[in-house]
């Protein structure tokens, strides 16, 4: 379905009324309203839109205009959400999103782009074990940028080597003679469960093997998939006691509300709070839910927005995903691109799925934070690197194959 003309400015634009009202109200409340420096977030992502709009504009008409204002408006509104919370951590954020955003245009509009992951495949490999090693060394938030990557380049090699396959293959013979190669990538896997990251490990894991099986529809490749994840699951069961704790969690948390619990158990009481229009932005008290601005910032939107403010960015991340997904069949005869894009829609998708159904109880914590929403400057780049990929694609969808 084409997307009327100026959808993408009127969206940016009404985006932009929701945010200055809302930091209005948060600066009433703070007594800031008056202070520049209270305006300052809302500045710097006005200034991301209106000029990545631009750029885009002028450089990639033929692209699909809805992208880019649908990773903007969760990353406005993480921006608030954040400022809310924990100014100083808005600050840092603040300073991700134009040097995270001015890369991935550029890099958007780097003419051999897709050409890269089959002509230099070799080399990739060799950054990804790079990073392996860098995630093996570093610790803490330092960790994270190696690893955001790791996740970010292996399903990007993942979809060149697919694409090097034959489209007619026959399952066994294919799984014998490449076998390897899927071991290979399940080594990234199984360091970064080793690193007791198994949020990454598993939402990476989902993506490359829902990639196989679209490379490769057969219901035998389905189920063996299925039966490797379980295996997976069982395998981290009794390695990792992180996973004990977070499914033992899951089960029953009101048991442990005094304890390992207690996120939580709060995070669910933030959302019942919430109810369907929520407290309003400065009136819930998300704080006490711990680590609310990354892994619970959805649970402090549920407390202040309620249930309309979850259905909005639900609604804006599924869109996102069938938007990718819509992009990755225009480009069926081209085999790479069309796993590429969907990859890149999978990769956000996934992740903001599985970390809105652990909040929700649903499904165990991941430990995941959500996409262009909530806070992590190397996640924050990761997604705007995963975006601006499917913003060439869907150029490219439109002028014909790369």
């Amino acid at each position: 379905m084409p997307v009327p003309r100026g959808l993408d400015s009127t969206l940016l634009l009404l985006t932009a009324a929701f945010l200055a009202t809302n930091f209005l109200s948060l600066g009433i409340l703070r007594g800031e309203a008056f202070q520049p420096a209270h305006w300052l977030h809302l500045l710097v992502w006005a200034c991301c839109a209106a000029l990545g709009q631009m750029w885009l504009v002028r450089h990639m008409p033929e692209r699909d205009r809805l992208i880019f204002p649908l990773i903007m408006v969760p990353a406005g509104w993480g921006l608030l959400l954040i400022d809310r919370l924990l100014p100083a951590f808005a600050d840092r954020q603040t300073l991700w999103l134009p040097a995270g955003l001015s890369f991935a245009l550029a890099l958007a509009t780097w003419r051999p782009l897709l050409q890269v992951p089959a002509k230099y495949s070799r080399l990739i490999l060799a950054l990804i074990i790079a990073l392996l090693i860098a995630a093996s060394v570093l610790e803490g938030e330092s960790a994270g940028l190696p690893g955001e990557l790791l996740k970010l380049i292996l399903v990007i090699h993942f979809c060149a080597w697919l694409a090097s396959c034959p489209v007619d293959l026959e399952i066994r013979p294919w799984l014998a003679r490449q076998g390897w190669r899927i071991l290979l990538w399940l080594i990234p896997l199984l360091i970064l469960v080793w690193q007791r990251d198994p949020g990454t490990a598993l939402v990476t894991g989902i993506v490359l093997l829902l990639l196989l099986n679209l490379a490769a529809a057969s219901r035998r490749l389905v189920l063996a998939s299925l039966l490797l994840l379980l295996t997976g699951f069982i395998l981290a069961w009794f390695l990792l006691d992180v996973v004990q704790q977070r499914v033992t969690i899951w089960i029953d948390p009101w048991s442990f509300a005094d304890g390992n619990g207690y996120q939580v158990v709060q995070g669910l009481i933030a959302i019942a709070e919430g109810g369907v229009l929520g407290a309003g932005v400065g009136q819930g008290q998300p704080g006490l839910v711990p680590v609310v601005h990354s892994d619970f910032i959805a649970v402090a939107l549920a407390e202040e927005w309620g249930l309309t403010g979850v259905l909005v960015l639900v609604t804006s991340m599924a869109l996102y995903t069938l938007r990718g997904l819509r992009i990755a069949w225009q480009l069926r005869d081209n085999r790479f691109g069309s796993l590429l894009a969907a990859g890149m829609s999978l990769l956000p998708g996934i992740q903001g799925l599985l970390i809105c159904a652990g909040v929700l109880r649903l499904l165990p914590l991941t430990g995941i934070t959500l996409p262009f929403l909530g806070y992590g400057g190397s996640a924050l780049l990761t997604s705007l690197l995963s975006a601006s990929l499917l913003v060439r694609l869907s150029s490219e969808s439109k002028n014909g194959p790369p």
